[in-house]
């Protein structure tokens, strides 16, 4: 065997793929695999990084001289910001806060929380600018608007100002407190209560708008998928429908050809029609015609699900191709249906068929009007090496006509003789 040497191309395909593909290692071990987990951890990232964006005002500060210990103040914030969103990352990463019995496992609520008392803690370390960076308080509530709903957003924004109230009576006793500075902190006080019931109700109003367009997405979604079920399924007996069915043979096919097959590929159709069913409707009338074909699509599923499981194990087929289709059953119209029988070959398309006509016609069909006897017809084809789907229908349907005229209860093949139940 000869050693195949890499292109230059290939060579350039495969350097150029290689930096994607530590990508996507790295994203994933950052970020697991479960898209709603990841959506969760690059939340808590971005909340994470805005508390830096802050930097240069708080280095502004520290230039001033308004901040307390200067720059070891603000490395112990730091550091503590650090410590509290490394651990919800860790949370969040586990999936264990998706085990919690808690409405948000992304721990908004908490974070918010945790930003409040950070953002107290810096407050506390400054000598003058407190009323400036309130508007951390805004920052950090804007998360919020993600996941809370009105009444969690006020709580958090009730824990923040309860916190803020304990901060302000603590300065108040403090020795060397100016009496000068009551006033401007009350008046801050105000600000932040102010600030923060109206981001929760704003917040919470968002959040409201953003459920109500999730369940309209939702409902919708569940409206496009009933649509696209109907617009395939046979409106009486829930079956696949003529159009469903030709798209079904096509795509097995496509499939075939594009193995490049030049022998027999295995796939057989077989059409079948309910003998003598206007005399049905005749005798007993349209509904228990319509009771029995759905009776019939109910035995034909029924049967062709026992092949599937029996030829294919475990719902892929034999030779392990992923691509083949399970056995189909439709209602092409009428009291005819159709099934598209992959990989199975003429025997294989006989024995099932027997066992199809065992099922509808061993036992009666229960009907309104009593038990009903029902027989069928049925020609079948094994498709030949680059037929087409319309060759391969033509074919089978010659067939049932001759099963028809040789007396009915039977199925002929289009390469046989017949076959009686």
């Amino acid at each position: 065997m000869t050693e195949r040497k890499p292109t230059a191309g290939t060579e350039a395909s495969e350097a150029a793929s290689q930096p994607h593909r530590v990508r996507e290692r790295l994203t994933i071990r950052l970020f697991g695999r479960e898209p709603l987990r990841a959506l969760r951890i690059r939340r808590t990232l971005l909340g994470f990084v805005s508390y830096f964006t802050y930097l240069p005002a708080l280095a502004v500060a520290v230039h001033l001289g308004w901040v307390r210990g200067g720059w070891a103040s603000i490395a112990l914030i730091l550091l503590l910001v650090i410590v509290a969103n490394t651990l919800f990352y860790a949370l969040i990463r586990s999936g264990i806060t998706e085990r919690w019995p808690f409405s948000d496992p992304s721990l908004t609520a908490v974070q918010i929380a945790t930003a409040s008392l950070v953002i107290l803690l810096l407050l506390a370390v400054l000598r003058r600018g407190t009323d400036l960076f309130l508007s951390l308080y805004f920052a950090s509530f804007f998360f919020g608007v993600f996941q809370l709903k009105r009444e969690e957003y006020l709580r958090v924004a009730l824990f923040a100002i309860l916190a803020f109230l304990t901060f302000f009576f603590w300065r108040l006793t403090a020795q060397g407190y100016p009496l000068r500075a009551v006033g401007k902190d009350a008046v801050s006080l105000l600000i932040l209560v102010t600030l923060l019931v109206w981001i929760s109700l704003m917040g919470g109003y968002v959040s409201t708008l953003r459920e109500k367009n999730r369940r309209a997405r939702a409902e919708l979604e569940q409206a496009l998928a009933r649509i696209r079920e109907l617009s395939v399924r046979d409106d009486l007996t829930g079956l696949w429908n003529r159009r469903h069915l030709r798209e079904i043979l096509e795509r097995e096919i496509a499939r075939i050809e594009r193995r490049g097959n030049t022998e027999p590929d295995g796939l057989a159709l077989a059409v079948l029609d309910i003998d003598n069913f206007k005399t049905i409707n005749d005798t007993f009338g349209h509904g228990v015609g319509d009771e029995v074909l759905k009776a019939v699509a109910v035995r034909l599923e029924t049967t062709l699900r026992r092949q599937d499981w029996i030829a294919h194990p475990g719902g892929s087929a034999s030779s392990g191709d992923p691509e083949i289709l399970a056995s189909t059953v439709g209602r092409f119209g009428g009291d005819e249906f159709v099934l598209v029988l992959p990989e199975t070959g003429e025997r294989g398309a006989q024995a099932c068929l027997e066992r199809v006509f065992r099922a509808v016609a061993d036992e009666p069909v229960a009907t309104t009007a009593g038990p009903v006897r029902v027989s069928l017809s049925v020609g079948a084809a094994c498709r030949r090496a680059g037929e087409s789907s319309a060759q391969l229908f033509a074919r089978a349907d010659r067939a049932l006509y001759r099963a028809k005229a040789a007396g009915r209860g039977c199925f002929f093949t289009d390469e046989a003789s017949a076959s009686e139940t």
